[in-house]
């Protein structure tokens, strides 16, 4: 028989465990529940992070390559379709109404991308039409007849040459990187990126050599775009996309355009330029991203400046000669701004749903243990001398068995001491 002490610290010591059990059983599902929600939530935005940056990167490549193919497509275009008139002697260079209303009317018909065509021969003649700084026509030659100057005259409205405008000094076309390239390579080519001679603009241009029929090289054709206007296009693009776009040179690493209004070169105090390398450039997440490519060709790169993440990809691009880089750089905080708020609010929420969950746990665990408190209750008042006391049962259970194991005790110890 059990003494009426021993009873109710046995009673107390099973209430104690079961409240320290159901408390730390319901802690710790609390917690690998919140754990689990909340990993699966920062997994998702980071997967949706990366999902919409790499979007956004190939969106922007895309576009930049679309932009520079349209543009370069004219140039190659108007020489492809021009070029055999003079190899066929269709236009007669000789001719000095002929082959300017030939080249005034071509500089007049073609889109603005082009501001300049011209023809040069191996004899250091040279021959052509441009726009002028206010979308004026103007036709250029230079021959025997004006020494081997470059001379710039006004046009008629019959596309014939009008009044003379200036003399830009001695000019031989068999010395300009467009001329030399196409006669080395014997097919049509970009040249190398020079400065305009008069515009303070960087130019490219898009040579044809032209043969007559023994093979010889006659002279060649040049179709000359200004690198300005790739620039606005860059800026367009990259405003689209929430990031900013650069086009370099692969291997030497010199800028050719660029989003964020960065001069691509410098007019020395010489007249000569110094071009911007990209390794000297202000924003050094690109420059590492073009070094680690030049060691790796990695075209994916994660770079980190001033507490703020990049994600920087490169795109090659290569077309008759031209051999680029696209590079497009997103900050993540471009996404991550918002989602910074939605963390904010959910850890608000999860902080709520913790307490509505104590509070259901307090409310819970009073229901629970309330077969426990009335065996507890009964047995004081058993130990107290009311043996009429009898805890009730509330449900078949471990807890119910145990009031039914008090009961039969008490009933066993009231009629022993009634006997007695």
């Amino acid at each position: 028989m059990f003494s009426k002490s021993k009873l109710k610290n046995i009673i107390g010591k099973k209430t104690g465990s079961l409240r320290l059990f159901i408390s730390i059983s319901f802690i710790a599902l609390m917690t690998i529940t919140i754990s689990v929600i909340m990993y699966i939530i920062f997994t998702n935005w980071k997967i949706s992070i990366d999902n919409s940056i790499t979007k956004m990167e190939d969106s922007a490549n895309q576009d930049v390559f679309n932009e520079i193919q349209t543009l370069f497509n004219v140039p190659l275009y108007n020489n492809q379709i021009n070029h055999s008139l003079i190899q066929n002697k269709i236009v007669d260079i000789h001719n000095k109404e002929q082959i300017d209303a030939f080249f005034a009317g071509v500089i007049k018909s073609t889109s603005d991308e082009i501001y300049s065509f011209s023809y040069g021969t191996e004899s250091g003649e040279y021959y052509g039409a441009r726009k002028n700084e206010k979308d004026e026509i103007e036709l250029y030659r230079s021959n025997a007849e004006t020494n081997g100057h470059s001379m710039y005259y006004s046009i008629n409205d019959n596309l014939t040459e009008g009044s003379f405008i200036k003399d830009y000094g001695k000019f031989d076309p068999r010395t300009r990187d467009w001329y030399i390239g196409a006669k080395e390579k014997g097919i049509p080519v970009f040249s190398t990126i020079y400065k305009h001679f008069i515009k303070d603009d960087l130019t490219l241009s898009a040579a044809y050599p032209i043969y007559n029929k023994d093979g010889n090289l006659q002279g060649v054709m040049g179709t000359h775009i200004i690198l300005s206007k790739l620039n606005e296009s860059l800026k367009e693009i990259a405003d689209n996309n929430l990031g900013t776009t650069y086009i370099i040179e692969k291997k030497s690493g010199y800028l050719v355009a660029n989003s964020i209004g960065k001069p691509n070169f410098e007019t020395l105090s010489n007249g000569n330029i110094k071009r911007t390398l990209i390794e000297d450039f202000d924003d050094k997440s690109i420059s590492e991203a073009y070094g680690n490519y030049k060691n790796t060709s990695q075209n994916n790169f994660i770079s980190k400046a001033e507490n703020e993440k990049y994600h920087i990809k490169i795109f090659e691009y290569e077309n008759e000669g031209l051999d680029w880089l696209i590079i497009t750089s997103i900050p993540e905080s471009m996404f991550t701004k918002e989602i910074n708020k939605n963390i904010s609010t959910s850890i608000f929420l999860a902080i709520i749903a913790l307490i509505l969950a104590i509070l259901i746990h307090i409310k819970s665990t009073e229901i629970i243990l309330k077969p426990i408190n009335n065996l507890i209750s009964t047995t004081d008042e058993f130990s107290k001398g009311d043996l009429s006391q009898r805890a009730k049962v509330f449900k078949d259970n471990e807890i119910g068995k145990l009031s039914n194991a008090f009961n039969n005790m008490a009933d066993e110890l009231h009629s022993l001491i009634n006997n007695l």
